[in-house]
């Protein structure tokens, strides 16, 4: 290195200077410059395998595809206005090319109404826990995150602020938000704050971790004969959220709290189609079966 750095006209490439030089050649387009970025920087396997279709063309081929049927349509158009009283152009051509423009519009509308799925898997899915004070929002955090992330103790309202965590699920890169107790009985300051973050979370979230106490559940279904939809609607009221706010949030509700059952309650609770969990003691279920029902939502996403 130090001898070619004395040959005149030699010298060390700038960081992205081949790339510019091949884009610039043509050799590469914008979304393949894009997708090589999205690739060194890429930190799941979810992400290098996006990265690594859109750095070889796989967009440009989808904007390519749409650029020629475009441009035959146009060529098509002109062709029937300037001959069209030729007897080589057919009547109907008109018509064909509204169908084929109303094809080619449909496909880019459900290309930009992915959900912003793209977007997720690059920056990460934005996870909300949310719920009441006390039902293991800290804890699910600290056993989701393998790690003490956040403070767990037995008094109510523990935590004030958002804490956040990154971690890797099965390749998807998911951003955890641990946020305040919510409920509608407060005077505290402090307390209110906590709040007003939790529920700004909640609009800027992808995926919404409703968690609840299990002896609540059981107790709330059993006294109402009401089913799971109509408590997490009850239980959203309670929380003071607005459920048509949330309407367009895909929420998970997850129930807590599982250890402190009796045998015949925990029964009862198998016999509901829900994900149950105890932070406090995972063994108490599989807590393989639930992390795999959780990779699931997120490929949902």
């Amino acid at each position: 290195m130090d001898a070619l750095g004395k040959v005149p006209g030699l010298r060390p490439a700038t960081a992205g200077e081949f790339t510019k030089r091949a884009f610039f050649g043509g050799k590469l387009d914008l979304t393949e410059v894009e997708g090589l970025a999205d690739l060194i920087h890429a930190e799941t396997e979810a992400q290098r395998k996006q990265a690594m279709l859109q750095s070889t063309g796989a967009l440009s081929r989808v904007y390519d595809n749409w650029r020629r049927r475009l441009i035959r349509c146009a060529a098509h158009l002109e062709a029937y206005i300037d001959f069209a009283e030729e007897e080589n152009i057919e009547d109907d051509v008109v018509m064909q090319l509204n169908k084929e423009l109303r094809r080619i519009i449909t496909e880019i509308r459900e290309h930009l109404n992915d959900q912003r799925q793209g977007e997720m898997l690059r920056n990460g899915v934005r996870t909300a826990i949310v719920g009441a004070p006390n039902v293991g929002k800290s804890s699910f955090l600290n056993m989701m995150c393998q790690r003490e992330v956040a403070i767990v103790t037995p008094i109510a309202g523990t935590t004030r602020d958002i804490i956040e965590s990154t971690h890797n699920f099965g390749g998807y890169p998911v951003i955890f938000a641990d946020t305040a107790g919510l409920h509608k009985q407060t005077q505290d300051i402090v307390e209110l704050e906590g709040m007003s973050r939790a529920k700004e979370c909640l609009q800027n979230a992808d995926l919404i971790l409703l968690l609840t106490d299990a002896r609540e559940l059981l107790a709330n279904i059993a006294n109402n004969n009401g089913t799971l939809k109509e408590y997490q609607s009850n239980y959203l009221q309670q929380l003071d959220l607005d459920e048509n706010a949330l309407a367009d949030k895909r929420i998970q509700l997850i129930i807590n709290k599982i250890d402190l059952l009796s045998a015949t309650e925990l029964q009862r609770l198998t016999q509901i189609d829900v994900l149950r969990i105890s932070c406090k003691e995972p063994n108490t279920v599989e807590l393989q079966p639930f992390l795999q029902h959780f990779e699931g939502v997120l490929r949902e996403l």
